[in-house]
């Protein structure tokens, strides 16, 4: 109720307004005339308002947010109405209690749980079951604790396991590059901005430095054409220019065409 600007709905008296301040003083404001008064909690539920011509003890309540509710002590039907003018700026009480009684009487439909499905492959030659779409902090459900990475899952998506827990959600590629094939984790899940790490294929695990040319890749991304790693970071792709495509488009074109004219030759 305190620091808040209560507006009384009345609607023979127009505009006024209820301030209650710390020190307990009361200030009502009617067209710019203010009384002064004083107010009072008495116990939980009374509130007793006194200044020049009245002295009431009322009972109150706040049902909604912004809106307060007072009536006389005993009196039924001395119902009336005031609201935070910082909660309904436009003034349209009514209309927003009607809102908030259609929220409630409509009925919350109860949401249903993410029912993961699971994707079977194997780690270090065991078969585990592990979520799809996998998540973080999830528990991979196995006997033995599990530590490792499986790559494998659809969605090209990866994960690593320590101890039977999800650590780590990345999406996994294979390169075929001028150099090798590196093993690709994009750890933001964005093939459009592939920050993450990269492994050569070999036993050692080495990290790849320097520009690789891409060959083709699995899943396919005709648009990449050169990565280049630091310390086995990404740290650039290369797309394929659009003056790369018309050139690319134009040669298909002619191949096609001289295709079409020497078989109409054997015909």
């Amino acid at each position: 109720m305190l620091d808040k600007t209560w507006v009384w709905v009345d609607f023979n008296k127009g505009y006024s307004t209820f301030h209650f301040l710390r020190d307990k003083r009361l200030l009502i404001s009617n067209l710019g005339d203010v009384q002064e008064g004083s107010w009072e909690f008495i116990g939980k539920d009374l509130l007793h308002l006194k200044g020049e011509g009245f002295n009431v003890l009322l009972n109150h309540g706040i049902i909604f947010k912004g809106v307060l509710i007072i009536q006389k002590k005993g009196v039924l039907d001395s119902y009336e109405i005031l609201y935070d003018e910082a909660v309904v700026p436009d003034g349209d009480i009514i209309k927003y209690i009607d809102n908030k009684l259609l929220k409630i009487s409509q009925p919350i439909q109860p949401s249903k749980p993410e029912i993961p499905t699971n994707f079977t492959t194997y780690l270090c030659g065991r078969e585990i079951n592990v979520p799809n779409p996998p998540k973080t902090g999830q528990k991979i459900q196995y006997p033995e604790l599990l530590s490792g990475k499986i790559v494998d899952i659809p969605d090209s998506l990866g994960v690593e396991i320590e101890n039977n827990v999800i650590r780590k959600v990345f999406k996994a590629a294979q390169l075929h590059t001028s150099k090798g094939i590196i093993q690709v984790e994009v750890e933001n899940l964005d093939w459009n901005n592939p920050v993450g790490q990269g492994y050569f294929r070999d036993s050692n695990h080495n990290l790849p430095n320097g520009d690789f040319s891409i060959y083709y890749s699995e899943p396919s991304f005709l648009d990449w054409k050169k990565i280049v790693f630091q310390n086995g970071k990404i740290t650039r792709v290369g797309y394929l220019s659009e003056s790369g495509m018309i050139v690319l488009t134009l040669f298909a074109l002619t191949a096609l065409t001289i295709i079409i004219f020497v078989l109409s030759q054997l015909n």
